[in-house]
Parts: structure tokens; sequence; C-alpha cells
């Protein structure tokens, strides 16, 4: 449970948050933690809010976990494009992560040379961790169309798309193409789901985040059935990560103009 500190107390007083949300952090994580277990029927799931929310590194996180219950699984970690992806994910979130959770994988994350090619590690020239069961986690630019083509020869167990909003629908429902690696536990033995993973800052409720999670609506063909219990979507705002980041950052979230704050201070979708 979040301490309700000064701070806190202050921003519930001045009503930029109310006391519910700090009551139901808790439940929001647990149910995210249901979504993503191999037992859900969960297939789809969109962690959407403000800004600094955890989003990403949760998200990471769970594929990592996948890629070591699962040797020899391959994930795709992708953005609209690949400068994108390099900067936010492989010189910011993930050897943050490794550092943080995983400090074996991180070794191997920091001595591997940006120009050798190697079999453990990370391998720059194709921007891929290969741990050391086999598993891998490719990082892509998916932008345009080109891009997505040269994915379609590799099968995946988890495509996770960061800024999802900003990837082209008609590239989403190629890559579901992709999603298709059948991977066993370690353990148990059993053949792992298959799962993509959406975050974003909440753009408008035209996009087609809303319509297919919250409308249960694919965009390009109403017709088409999708199934309640395959999606799974949960909010995290800053507040939910206070205990990472700086106070005065929620502040200056609060100086932003109106509609700035209502996506990443309130991660809600706007109607425009």
């Amino acid at each position: 449970m979040t301490p309700l500190t000064p701070f806190i107390t202050k921003l519930i007083e001045d009503g930029i948050i109310t006391q519910e949300q700090i009551d139901s952090k808790q439940f929001r994580i647990d149910s995210i933690n249901e979504a993503f277990s191999a037992d859900s029927e969960v297939r789809r799931i969109l962690l959407y809010g403000g800004a600094r929310s955890s989003k990403t590194f949760r998200s990471t996180n769970k594929v990592v976990a996948r890629a070591l219950h699962y040797p020899g699984s391959r994930h795709l970690i992708a953005r609209d494009t690949y400068a994108a992806v390099r900067s936010s994910m492989l010189e910011d979130t993930f050897p943050k992560l490794l550092r943080l959770k995983y400090p074996t994988l991180y070794k191997l994350f920091t001595k591997t040379s940006r120009k050798e090619v190697i079999k453990v590690g990370m391998n720059w020239g194709t921007s891929t961790f290969i741990f050391p069961n086999g598993s891998m986690i490719v990082f892509k630019g998916i932008g345009n169309e080109k891009d997505v083509e040269k994915l379609l020869g590799t099968e995946y167990m988890t495509i996770l798309m960061d800024e999802a909003n900003m990837v082209n629908y008609l590239s989403v429902q190629k890559l579901r193409t992709r999603l298709a690696q059948k991977c066993y536990h370690y353990k148990t033995g059993k053949e792992g789901k298959l799962l993509e993973i959406d975050i974003c800052n909440p753009p408008s409720k035209s996009s087609w985040l809303y319509k297919e999670y919250f409308q249960l609506v694919n965009p390009l063909d109403p017709e088409v059935k999708l199934y309640s219990n395959e999606y799974f979507h949960c909010q995290l705002n800053p507040i939910d990560n206070i205990e990472n980041i700086p106070e005065d950052f929620i502040i200056q979230l609060t100086r932003l103009p109106k509609a700035q704050q209502k996506r990443f201070l309130f991660g809600e979708f706007s109607d425009i």
C-alpha cells in the first residue's frame, strides 16, 4: 500500500487525486498479475495511464520472466521507430530493469561489445538480447510497412508494443500473425500462452486501442467478433509510482494545460 505521506495528503486535499485511487492500487496490481498469469484466458493486455507510472517497466519485467520460464522462446519489444525503441528501451528501461531485478543478466548486457556477434548477451548488431536458455528479446521499430514485413518470417511468443497508439492498425494486424511460437514451461512442461502487450499514454477515443479494448470492436471490420475474456485493460498513473519518481515531477504535471493533464497526469482517453 502506498504510504499516506504529507505530499499525498496534500494532493488529496487539493483534489488532484482521491483516496480511492490510493486504496485501489494493490487491487489493480493484483489484477495485472492475474491477467499475465499462465492460467488466465487473457491474450491481449493494455496498460494505459499517465507519464512515469511504471507501465513499461512492469510490462518489460513480465517479458523477461516469460523468456526465463520458456526456454528458446522469442519476444518482440517494439515502438514506432527503431530510434525510439533504442533510446527508451535499450538505453533506459531494459538495462535499468536488469540491473535492479536480474543482476546476472545485467552483467551479460553490459559486458557485450557493440561490435561482436555473440551467442549469449546483448547483440547490438541485431538488437537482440539472448538468454543463457536460448530465449531472446528482439527490439525493433515497426513504424512503416517495410519494418513490419521484415518481421513476418519469425514467430514470437510475446509482442510488446510501447506507445502502441503510434503504431498503424494495419501493422498491428500483420504483427499478430507472427504471434505463433509454441513454447513449454521449463518446470511444468505446459505450453505457454501467446500474449500481446500494449502500452500507451491514452490518446483519443478514436484510437484503435480504445475501440478494441473498451468497445470490443475491430476498427477495420466491425463484423469480426472479439471476446471480452481475451482482453484486459488497467490504468496506472504517476501516483501509483510515487515511490520511484520525484514529487516535483507530479507538481510539474499539475502545471500542464488541462488537456495534457488529462493524458499525462490522470491517464484518461480524450473525447476528441
